[in-house]
């Protein structure tokens, strides 16, 4: 699932434009290991690892 930057506010309480600045930043490191990205758009599940909520390798061997 994507995520936007109203998603990821309501998940961190960032304001929008710290979101944007996270976003991107999550998608240069998935660009960097080979990823595809969409601008303004993060996996939510990639956020959450990086966040330290989840493993991001576990969960996705179980997708």
């Amino acid at each position: 699932m994507l995520l936007n930057a109203k998603d990821v506010m309501e998940l961190t309480g960032l304001p929008e434009s710290s979101s944007y600045k996270l976003i991107s930043q999550l998608n240069s490191e998935l660009k960097d290991q080979g990823y595809i990205t969409l601008r303004a758009k993060i996996n939510k599940n990639y956020l959450l690892e990086r966040l330290g909520l989840i493993r991001w390798q576990e969960h996705k061997n179980t997708e």
